[in-house]
């Protein structure tokens, strides 16, 4: 059993992501979904099934077909030295197990990972790393047919000569960001709200108008997006230390303030 431990524990850390973070993550679930979906996938599947797929195109891969898989999967160097220590003549029937259990994982993940969901996709574009890239003004006009309310204005995305946004868009493209509001006195990437909290702040050629009034609220709508249920299941737990039973009859300001 020790090399079915091995591989479930290095396979649960591939699986579940680190998303216990207070930041926002929407500019970057989609392809750290995909990631972790093809690191899954790439134990088992020939790489050139998976080789610059992403997304809903990783989940269209058959992952049951025999054709599709390698010869010998990659179960780990930690599972192998675990495996030697099993009698040889269990070790097919081993490895037939544990290639069962990552395609079922792979079957399983698809429906937890949002692969296919558009509007996560085109968060991408939020990423100050994909900032100049011209698909993002696709992604942005699409993200503003799919969540109007994250628009103050009426905008028709058709018309790209009265789209307020997206011209908007393009001036941040174009705007020259120093190398401070991207990394801190570390040199570490920073947070993405940080970010963006500088780019709202500049001001056009009057030194008193805000440049980026439209983008700000369009931006600030799709920041807020969950990138996990952390945060709800700690205020759950909150709350739950909080309404005791002698404390039953507390009201919601009161509840609030003891958070």
């Amino acid at each position: 059993m020790s090399c079915w431990y091995v591989l479930l524990t290095h396979c649960v850390m591939i699986l579940v992501p680190d998303t216990d973070y207070q930041e926002p993550l929407v500019h970057i679930l989609h392809s750290e979904g995909s990631q972790f979906y093809r690191s899954v996938m790439g134990r088992f599947m020939k790489l050139e099934l998976i080789e610059g797929k992403d997304g809903g195109a990783l989940a269209e891969v058959n992952v049951e077909l025999a054709d599709n898989h390698l010869d010998n999967i990659d179960i780990g160097v930690n599972s192998r030295k675990a495996l030697k220590q099993i009698t040889t003549e269990k070790h097919k029937l081993i490895l037939v197990g544990m290639k069962n259990f990552l395609m079922s994982s792979t079957k399983y993940l698809p429906a937890k990972l949002p692969l296919k969901n558009a509007v996560i996709k085109h968060c991408r574009c939020l990423n100050p790393q994909n900032r100049q890239h011209q698909w993002t003004i696709q992604s942005v006009k699409l993200l503003a047919e799919k969540l109007p309310a994250c628009v103050n204005i009426d905008i028709d995305v058709n018309d790209d000569d009265d789209d307020v946004l997206s011209d908007e868009w393009r001036l941040y493209q174009l705007e020259n960001i120093s190398d401070s509001l991207l990394k801190d006195e570390h040199d570490t990437t920073r947070r993405e709200d940080l970010f963006w909290r500088d780019i709202f702040a500049i001001v056009g050629n009057d030194g008193i108008t805000l440049k980026y009034s439209v983008l700000t609220v369009f931006v600030k709508s799709l920041l807020v997006i969950a990138h996990g249920n952390s945060d709800v299941e700690r205020g759950f737990s909150a709350s739950g230390h909080s309404v005791t039973a002698e404390r039953a009859s507390l009201s919601e300001a009161s509840i609030n303030g003891l958070q």
